[in-house]
């Protein structure tokens, strides 16, 4: 089975090798039970509350120590980053986060992702910008986030900041006519379809969690989220890490209705999104333009990204991130994939194969649009769809040669799913699979932030 280029700016075929056994799945080929889905508020409350630390009071008036509005320092960006996550919460609660960072101190860890804005929609620290205080969008989670990340930066460790985007039940309250509405019909709980009360169509709709979104469309919050960008950096955050910056997955998508992105193909809009990152944070430098390595921007998509023919219904395209973000980062984790997946029963049981095969196609697609070329077939041979192929030759071409495989590095899997324990040895088989597709960067997600593998697999280990 071959990937097929046909678009080649030399004419030419490219050849690839098949290394799975199923290709073009679609939205119903996800395992979603926790796909990036932080541990809410509440549980980590109650986690705080359990080892005797107070918990932040979440509407602290903006007046205590933090720090002054002059620009921080930021350190270079390691050539290989490896990094674990922390919730705002656990980043706020030095009995909880401090043990965390010796862990990378300790270990070959250089980099940590602490969650900025997450799927409740508050900011985790109380911002210095004018525009941002007076959204009220924050909560004091991290009460001196200045001297957090001074003393990470001191022990060499590279900060990024999470920003979870069109997930935003509090931008949805204020700015309703962005909302991601309910159309004329809707499920019911017995999944079947009926109409949508009276009071409802037009309303903000709710995913499987309850959770509103925003239209991606939405030009008006494209700015809300560089101005967070802006201000993380001017904190000292070296990198942002966009997620949830896609079209809904979850729950009765199929009445979904988006305003204003209306007929547009979902790819075309995110693609429109990246670029207005990309010209508008890409090596920024803080509003005096400062020296320093600028700020580096990075994009969650989906795993399944990487070998699927489509854009699984939520717009996201792998070509369509790579020439607009120094990092693209697809979650890889094994638990996610739908049993049979690649032949694999369940995938959770074969870490190595499943991050191995799909990390190999991320590579071989970023080599064929570097090179101006483009796959039109998945790993298997599936014809990939006229939107996707489409919202690729959308990109310029300069854009397109702009692309790297170096940009990608994948979340990995260090957390419990379906009875399923990940131990240090399927640990290790993730890393090796990065390794050897010719990559060094991960990036480990557990949402409970424990990390039982990790520092079993990591600790002392530099």
């Amino acid at each position: 089975m071959k990937f097929q280029s046909q678009l080649s700016i030399v004419g030419a075929f490219v050849v690839l090798i098949a290394v799975c056994a199923v290709a073009g799945s679609f939205l119903p080929g996800i395992n979603q039970t926790v796909y990036h889905r932080t541990d809410l508020a509440v549980y980590n409350q109650e986690k705080i509350a359990a080892v005797g630390q107070s918990v932040p009071d979440p509407v602290t008036a903006a007046t205590s120590s933090q720090a002054t509005s002059s620009v921080a320092s930021h350190i270079p960006t390691p050539t290989s980053i490896r990094a674990i996550y922390l919730t705002s919460w656990v980043a706020g609660t030095p009995s909880m986060r401090d043990p965390l960072i010796s862990l990378i101190e300790s270990s070959n860890l250089n980099a940590v992702v602490i969650d900025i804005k997450d799927e409740t929609g508050y900011l985790s620290f109380i911002p210095n910008s004018p525009t941002l205080r007076a959204m009220g969008t924050y909560q004091n989670r991290i009460a001196n986030i200045d001297a957090l990340i001074a003393r990470l930066h001191a022990a060499g460790i590279y900060v990024i900041g999470r920003v979870n985007v069109f997930e935003d039940p509090l931008m949805v309250k204020q700015h309703p006519q962005w909302a991601v509405q309910y159309g004329k019909y809707m499920l019911n709980a017995a999944g079947k379809r009926v109409l949508t009360p009276a009071n409802l169509v037009g309303t903000p709709w709710k995913d499987a969690h309850g959770n509103t979104w925003l239209d991606p469309s939405a030009t008006g919050d494209w700015g809300y989220f560089v101005d967070i960008a802006k201000e993380a950096y001017s904190r000292g955050f070296d990198e942002i890490n966009f997620d949830y910056m896609r079209f809904p997955s979850d729950g009765d998508v199929a009445n979904a209705v988006f305003p204003i992105s209306g007929s547009t193909p979902a790819p075309i809009v995110l693609t429109n999104v990246y670029q207005y990152l990309y010209k508008n944070l890409h090596n920024y430098r803080g509003p005096s333009g400062q020296s320093g390595p600028g700020l580096k921007i990075s994009q969650d998509l989906f795993g399944q990204t990487t070998t699927t023919s489509g854009d699984m219904g939520i717009g996201e395209v792998l070509e369509d991130a790579l020439p607009y973000f120094n990092y693209v980062d697809v979650e890889l984790y094994p638990s996610h994939f739908i049993n049979g997946w690649g032949g694999f029963y369940p995938p959770d049981k074969y870490p190595y194969q499943v991050v191995q095969e799909t990390m190999h196609s991320a590579v071989e697609r970023a080599k064929l649009l570097a090179a101006g070329s483009m796959a039109t077939t998945t790993m298997y041979g599936v014809p990939r769809t006229k939107t996707v192929i489409d919202s690729i030759l959308n990109i310029p071409l300069a854009d397109r040669l702009r692309a790297s495989p170096a940009e990608l590095r994948p979340w990995i899997q260090d957390f419990t799913l379906h009875g399923i324990s990940y131990t240090p040895a399927m640990l290790d088989d993730e890393m090796r699979a990065v390794q050897s597709v010719g990559l060094s960067s991960w990036l480990i997600w557990d949402p409970s932030n424990k990390y039982t593998a990790t520092k079993q697999l990591l600790a002392g280990k530099q």
